[in-house]
């Protein structure tokens, strides 16, 4: 009996992604996320993908996050944050408070459990924000991880220009860091960008805003590395707004995969994302009853 084919999927490209968790650089492409970012687009292997409940209390809000992995608490409101988690699989917590030290500087201190009681982790971090330069890091002084990130405003060098970046690596230094490096260049006829990671990948992208509606893109990746190939060398996006309540999205790649999703809102509080892939390189790939995810975001 011939097994049941798996439901086309579409190569991600991850030249552009950052080196940790909360890395400034995470959102330094926003324009290029919006069509190309795999978050847009619901995986059908997933099935529904529900978004975390938040309840507000006051001027502040708390999340929650409930999985067969973790359990995850968060409670921020203006520069002060509170966070708790619990790694069921492993059994290892964190808990962590942020807090404004002063005018532009916000101070951070993590406590950790990774499973063994008898050898806690603490961490120490600053985020900073002073005349167009932010900035954030994070150190563990018994590991020596040390993590870092950076966005600069560098309008008063080149009018639209920023620079981005951010670095992971152990101190003192042992073996190549994991870094990305990046250039945005806002004009007239839309948002270029540009980057090169610790992989040795060189990304070049732009995205044209046509009007009010349409958001067009395209995407290259060369590699500089023979052992580090392009996962995806070459992609093209498109966004429309057909009204207020409705979005579609498509992505192409040089596989012939093509990715589109719609998006719905139901109400300011609520919106519904279907998403779809299908091979467009094959004849009957377009022809083909397609399987679809979900993703459903609600706000409290």
């Amino acid at each position: 009996m011939q097994k049941p084919s798996k439901p086309t999927a579409y190569t991600e490209n991850n030249s552009t992604k950052e080196c940790w968790k909360n890395s400034l650089y995470k959102n330094f492409f926003s324009d290029r996320k919006k069509l190309f970012d795999g978050k847009n687009y619901p995986v059908v292997g997933k099935g529904l993908q529900l978004s975390d409940p938040t309840i507000k209390f006051g001027s502040g809000a708390y999340t929650f996050k409930t999985s067969d992995v973790v359990d995850k608490a968060n409670w921020k409101a203006g520069k002060r944050e509170f966070q708790a988690r619990y790694k069921k699989d492993a059994k290892k917590f964190d808990i962590s408070v942020k807090e404004e030290l002063t005018d532009g500087i916000v101070g951070l201190v993590k406590y950790e459990n990774r499973g063994d009681a008898n050898k806690p982790h603490y961490v120490v971090g600053l985020d900073f924000s002073n005349k167009g330069l932010k900035a954030n890091a994070k150190f563990n002084p018994f590991t020596g991880f040390f993590k870092a990130s950076g966005i600069y405003d560098a309008g008063q060098i080149l009018p639209g220009a920023t620079i981005g970046g951010d670095l992971k690596t152990v101190l003192p230094a042992s073996g190549a860091p994991q870094f990305n490096v990046g250039l945005l260049y806002k004009s007239q006829f839309g948002t270029t960008g540009a980057a090169f990671n610790h992989d040795g990948l060189i990304t070049v992208n732009h995205v044209l805003q046509v009007d009010k509606n349409l958001s067009t893109g395209i995407e290259f990746v060369q590699p500089t590395k023979d052992a580090v190939p392009a996962a995806n060398p070459l992609s093209l996006g498109a966004s429309y707004k057909v009204d207020k309540d409705h979005e579609v999205k498509a992505r192409l790649n040089k596989k012939g995969e093509l990715s589109m999703a719609l998006n719905k809102k139901f109400s300011p509080e609520c919106d519904l994302t279907i998403g779809a892939c299908v091979d467009a390189s094959k004849p009957d790939g377009l022809f083909k009853p397609p399987s679809f995810g979900f993703k459903l975001n609600a706000k409290m």
